[in-house]
């Protein structure tokens, strides 16, 4: 019986290993059984791929058949990093991994936690990595750091997050036992919770050779095998291999429900000092007090020890004196009546180093799984200096049965240092622990997951190996805890929802293989139909699996005993825990449908108690009517995951492919979408053995990497040439070792670190003679970014940081032009002006944001420029950048609302009433920056309001001015090209293809008309379009419609644009009922070489679009997007001109105006480096071109709509109700935009109202999250 009070009491829970030939216990335990070795001279593979040079003289080892695989990218560490970090801690970082999932636990489940790392160091004068490099690359700090002994425990902790100590132990040959013994007790004083202990040896370099004196000391064989306490033996083999164990406190792991594979009972280490004749002779003395120290400490007596594994190096003197060591611990403990066997595994692989005793422990562990004693390889008679004659021990020589008895079983282990030190510990088998008594679920979801379709099979032949050897001892609901709480999640998945080991056995015969991973983001759809029973039973099956229905039922049980339930309430509960379940896992239902009892379930999950809805339903029900499968198929997206909840009900028969409840999770799961399986299972309750999903492993190794150095001069590196862009993105390529890198990449996300950063940064500055520092490369969002940073900062490249040519003049673009002829005929002051405006949270440095702005103003011309009258024609002037200064006036706004909503609106009202004030194009500069004192009734603010002229910024040109203020203006050059290029281009344009233009816009506009939205109020003289001195209606279209109509998009090959536009359409149409709609749409009007400058290019197209209400919004989309693309492709006819072949005269372009833009202010925006925070303060347009003006803004994840209106035409409460029906029909193109009629899309209450009549006091809508619901007949009551 297995004492658990003890604190030095620790259990092995968590096990991997890798020898050569074997990585598992199957493997393991046939070798030992068979008393093979694994001696060979190095296979031709494993020399070809590490670039070994071989020969005709090679001794044999223990040799790993590969050590150039590595999953780096599991790690996030860039191929560059990865090939030089030495395979032993390559390997030991996976092995790691795979000791935590052996003990049933997901690597982020001891992420931060108290978990030490104690490593054998493999020391002694073997060659690492680094020693292998070339002289060139040994100078680089990742080579430096990655051979670093001190690594072996911090790579691990650092990777894995890892927060007890980190330390490598290196006592020579036991430098393992000695880690697990440090580790033992700092687990006993509490010092950490876990630990990690482990290492691994391999040799690197030329293959060894043959010798009849191989190193001197008289402890290699010469012919390379190790024969453990044999006649012949003559020294031991070197080996390769390690692996990691995982301990926790006996006490903990019990609790924890771990799996323990073996107890530690007792240990102790001690030093053979000046005992011995030599700093490198053995001390027998030593080795009997620290034997009987770690025996006494264990409590138990030789008697109760079956097993002892021994050091057992093979050496003629060695292994007698290590003999006559044991014989002194015998001789003071020894009881007649059992005599331990004693063996070496050194037999089997050879001498691994410090890793000696892992290897040993490996082969007691495998023995007490086996219940069998296994033979010493290549034993044939007993060293005749062993002196056995009358010392309990036997040499193992054969396969022998070791029955547990009535007692459990104890093995020992030796491992004694070529530094003096040593080591012994006593280990018992781990208990045998019983299931966990609970309610037996009646089905269980088994879940397996890889990173490639190889190490998917690999895990369904294991797993089904596994279910074969014991089908009836196999805990199944333990398994389908572990699997799918105690795991990673990776992209090549399968899993079934199975009620018995046999029906988990048939899946995993008839697997079929997953040859690439799936990644849904199709919305998911909830049905609740008219339940009317759940048994009682089947209620406690689900607790018993589910944590979220064990919290609805036991709410439930508070209010009502279950045994009082009627049928009813029991199927509101069922409901209840099944939407329970499902948020926990955080799925979040695009729509929810509810009918009948489902009704008063969904509105119950939504903030009302458990036991509020068991008494709404305490009463029996009303006939409740036949769901509308009319109805259901009008509101049912074509593409979506419909999960029934109640299956077996009237809305389950009309409900498309629907995925029941049992099935759900796993159907969910195998989408590839995330779900957060700890919260639905709660942690494994019996973390029983399974197996574990092998890494992703790549062929990962310096190409140079060689033991012999370089005697000639190393080639010179050939010269980059190209762009700037060109030039960063080799550099970064070449540091990282990724050559499949692109600009759009970021730096930290694919490998980077501080080490290669400060490298790349070393050779930019090299390269380029800048000072750049490594932050400039981790703050800028990608390699772009950095490459336009670099230019900006390298003379040779950009021969100014910015424009400094002297004062000139031009002429004004077609756009200026029609900006100059509205300026004449405007009503407004400041009818054109361009404002925009920040709210900062914190305060700025007047001084440093003034520097800031005249950075910017320097760096783009047209901040510069101004109007001037010529005899022949405006002309716009330059100013000289060099004595450019932008002007930051100081203001101060009062605030005095009593609400947040009341002040926000105040504030957008005073900032719009300040933006009004004109800008004079004559103005030198006509730009207005001010900085204002905001003053609240509980605290101060400042905005920026920052006040163009249209003539010389557009929409665009201020978002550009923005970006570069948050990014900083060294995040982009100074622009080669100016906007005079862009003049001269467009009149060569207009000059070449006018004619073509014309005779398109001509054809296009034939026949169109302007049709006016109606009015709310009538004027005589023409419509004004004079702006609303309030702020316009805006609403926000959440971030997870937002996603929806992204992907939507997808789906039907267009962009955002074009669907909001689409939606705009057909708002439009229902409006007027007009078979035709026009809109005016901006566009930006930049060509690619124009993206970088700021200026004027801005045009106003008109689209046309036919509108039938029976035909479907895909087809009205396709409609959309046809002529979006045809009139974009002809966009640089400027729009004075389209509007006099349109022949509008007064009348504008059409009725309404859509604006759809980028901003660069995002939720995590700042004023340059380490400015506040920034958040866009969206103003209401001085003047616009239509009455109706609709600008949508994509901010951030969401989009902000604002609706600018002519305040002589419609009333706000008007406006304000466009706004709103066009935000709910893009909530129902996220939703059911595909096959939906447009005549439906648009009818305000067709996913709003029940679409049955329900009495009057049913909820007629079901909201989730994205606020969509329908209820598809009255509730139950």
């Amino acid at each position: 019986m297995v004492d658990t009070a003890e604190p030095e009491a620790v259990a092995l829970v968590g096990v991997a290993f890798e020898f050569p030939g074997c990585d598992d216990w199957e493997s393991l335990t046939e070798l030992l059984r068979a008393g093979r070795d694994v001696m060979r001279q190095i296979p031709d593979a494993r020399a070809d791929s590490t670039g070994v040079a071989r020969s005709t003289g090679e001794r044999g080892a223990g040799w790993i058949d590969d050590i150039t695989g590595f999953d780096y990218r599991y790690f996030g560490l860039s191929r560059a990093e990865a090939e030089l970090i030495d395979p032993r801690q390559r390997r030991m970082l996976q092995l790691a991994v795979r000791a935590i999932g052996d003990a049933g636990y997901a690597p982020v489940e001891l992420a931060g936690a108290n978990v030490a790392v104690l490593s054998a160091d493999y020391g002694g004068p073997r060659a690492s990595l680094f020693d292998l490099l070339s002289q060139s690359d040994q100078r680089t700090a990742l080579a430096e750091t990655g051979s670093l002994h001190a690594y072996l425990a911090g790579r691990i902790a650092f990777h894995l997050d890892l927060r007890g100590t980190a330390e490598v132990i290196d006592t020579a040959c036991s430098s393992f036992l000695v880690a697990l013994h440090e580790a033992r007790w700092k687990l006993a004083r509490g010092e950490c919770d876990a630990a990690l202990v482990g290492g691994y040896e391999l040799a690197l370099g030329d293959s060894a050779q043959r010798s009849t004196d191989v190193d001197g000391l008289g402890l290699l064989s010469p012919v390379g095998r190790c024969r453990p306490f044999d006649a012949e033996a003559d020294g031991f083999a070197t080996g390769e291999g390690g692996g990691f164990v995982l301990v926790k406190r006996l006490a903990d792991a019990l609790r924890d429900g771990d799996c323990v594979r073996a107890v530690i009972r007792g240990s102790a280490t001690n030093q053979d000092a000046s005992r011995t004749t030599g700093l490198t002779a053995p001390s027998p003395s030593a080795q009997t007090e620290v034997i009987s120290a770690a025996w006494r400490e264990a409590g138990v007596s030789a008697a109760s020890i079956g097993y002892i594994e021994a050091h057992g190096t093979g050496t003629k003197i060695g292994d007698p004196l290590e003999v006559q060591g044991l014989a002194g611990a015998l001789s003071t403990s020894h009881e007649p009546s059992s005599v331990p066997w004693l063996s070496s595994v050194k037999a089997n692989f050879g001498h691994l180093g410090g890793m000696a005793a892992f290897a040993g422990l490996m082969r007691i562990l495998a023995q007490f799984r086996g219940g069998e004693i296994f033979p010493t390889a290549g034993f044939r008679q007993p060293n005749p200096l062993l002196a056995l004659d009358g010392v309990p021990l036997r040499i193992a020589d054969r396969v022998v049965a070791w029955p547990a008895g009535e007692h459990s079983r104890f093995a020992a282990i030796s491992s004694f240092g070529l530094s003096g030190t040593n080591a012994h510990m006593v280990f018992e088998e781990g208990p045998v622990t019983a299931r966990p008594a609970h309610e037996e679920a009646a089905e269980c979801t088994v879940l397996l997951s890889a990173r490639d379709t190889t190490g998917l099979a690999r895990q369904v032949e294991r797993l089904r190996d596994l279910v074969a050897r014991d089908a009836a001892g196999f805990d199944l609901a333990a398994a389908a805890e572990v699997l799918a709480a105690g795991r990673e999640h990776f992209p090549y998945r399968l899993g079934w929802v199975v009620r018995n080991t046999d029906d988990l056995a048939g899946r995993l015969s008839t697997a079929e293989p997953v040859t690439h991973p799936t990644q849904a983001t199709t919305p998911v759809v909830v049905a609740l139909g008219d339940l009317k029973d759940v048994p009682l039973a089947r209620l406690r099956q689900l607790a018993a699996s589910y944590r979220g229905f064990a919290r609805v039922l036991a709410e439930a049980a508070e209010q009502l005993p279950e045994g009082r339930w009627s049928p009813t309430q029991r199927a509101l509960l069922s409901m209840l825990g099944s939407l329970a379940v499902l948020a926990d896992s955080g799925i979040e239902p695009a729509l929810l449908l509810t009918h009948g009892l489902g009704g008063r379930a969904a509105r119950a999950s939504h903030g009302e108690s458990v036991g509020a809805a068991l008494d709404a339903v305490a009463e029996p029900g009303e006939f409740v009517e036949p769901p509308d499968a009319a109805a259901l198929s009008s509101v049912l997206p074509g593409d979506c995951t419909v999960v029934d909840l109640t299956p077996g009900t009237a809305l389950s028969a009309l409900l498309p492919a629907a995925v029941p409840f049992a099935e759900a999770l796993c159907r969910l799961h195998l989408q590839g979408r995330a779900l957060d399986w700890q919260a639905v299972l709660g942690r494994p309750r019996r973390r029983i053995e399974l197996p574990v999903a092998p890494l992703s492993e790549e062929h990962c190794w310096p190409p140079i990497a060689h033991p012999r150095k370089e005697t000639a001069e190393p080639e010179a590196p050939r010269p980059l040439l190209g762009s700037i862009d060109d030039i960063v993105l080799e550099m970064a390529r070449d540091v990282l070792g990724e050559p499949g890198l692109a600009l759009t990449d970021e730096f930290l996300g694919i490998g980077g670190n501080s080490l290669n950063g400060t490298q790349l940064i070393a050779l930019i500055n090299e390269r380029f003679d800048v000072d750049l520092d490594v932050l400039d490369l981790f703050e800028l969002p990608d390699l772009q970014a950095f490459a336009n940073a670099v230019a900006a900062a390298a003379p040779e490249f950009s021969p100014t940081k910015t424009d400094t040519r002297s004062a000139g003049e031009g002429p004004l673009s077609e756009q200026q032009l029609a900006v100059l002829a509205a300026m004449g005929n405007a009503q407004e002051p400041g009818a054109c002006n361009r404002p925009a405006a920040l709210l900062l949270d914190g305060d700025a440095d007047p001084d440093v944001l003034a520097d800031l702005l005249t950075s910017l103003v320097r760096k783009h011309s047209m901040l510069r420029a101004s109007l001037r009258d010529t005899p022949d024609e405006p002309r716009q002037v330059i100013a000289p950048a060099e004595t450019a200064k932008a002007g930051l006036e100081a203001a101060e706004l009062v605030i005095s609302g009593e609400t947040e909503l009341d002040r926000r609106r105040e504030l957008l009202e005073q900032v719009n009433r300040m933006a009004a004030v004109p800008v004079s194009p004559y103005d030198d500069p006509p730009v207005r920056y001010q900085l204002i004192d905001v003053r609240f009734p509980d605290r101060t603010r400042q905005v920026l309001l920052v006040v163009f002229h249209q003539l010389f910024v557009d929409e665009w040109g201020w978002h550009k001015v923005f970006e570069e203020l948050i990014e900083g203006p060294a995040a982009t050059p100074a622009p080669q090209r100016q906007y005079f290029d862009y003049v001269h281009a467009q009149r060569r344009l207009l000059s070449d293809d006018a004619e073509s233009l014309t005779a398109f816009w001509t054809g296009y506009l034939a026949g169109s008309r302007y049709t006016p939205l109606p009015a709310d109020t009538s004027h005589e003289g023409g419509l004004s379009l004079a702006a609303s001195r309030t702020t316009d209606p805006q609403l926000t279209i959440p971030a997870g419609t937002a996603d929806s109509l992204r992907e939507f998009a997808r789906r039907e090959r267009s962009t955002l644009h074009m669907v909001m536009l689409a939606a705009w359409v057909a708002l439009l149409w229902d409006i007027v009922k007009e078979p035709e709609v026009t809109v005016a749409v901006m566009a930006a009007g930049r060509a690619p070489e124009d993206e970088p400058l700021v200026g004027n290019f801005a045009n106003t197209l008109v689209l046309r679009a036919g509108v039938r209400p029976d035909e479907s919004f895909s087809d009205l989309l396709a409609v959309v997007r046809e002529m979006t693309l045809l009139t974009f492709s002809h966009q640089h006819l400027p729009a004075d001109r389209i509007g006099r072949i349109a022949k509008r005269g007064t009348a504008p372009l059409a009725s309404t105006t859509f604006t759809f833009s980028g901003t660069p202010v995002g939720p995590t925006s700042r004023l340059g480096d380490d400015g506040p925070g920034v958040e866009l303060l969206e103003l209401t347009p001085v003047s616009s071109s239509s009455p109706l003006n609709l600008t949508v803004l994509v901010h951030s994840q969401e989009i902000r709509l604002n609706l600018h209106f002519a305040e002589e035409s419609f009333t706000r409460e008007t406006v304000q109700v466009w706004l709103k029906n066009y935000s709910a029909l893009l909530r129902r193109v996220a939703l059911l935009g595909h096959g939906i009629a447009v005549s439906d899309l648009v009818n305000s209450g067709i996913a709003e109202r029940a679409l049955i009549a329900p009495r009057a006091d049913s909820d007629q809508v079901t909201r989730d999250s994205q606020g969509a619901g329908v209820h598809l007949s009255p509730r139950h009551r």
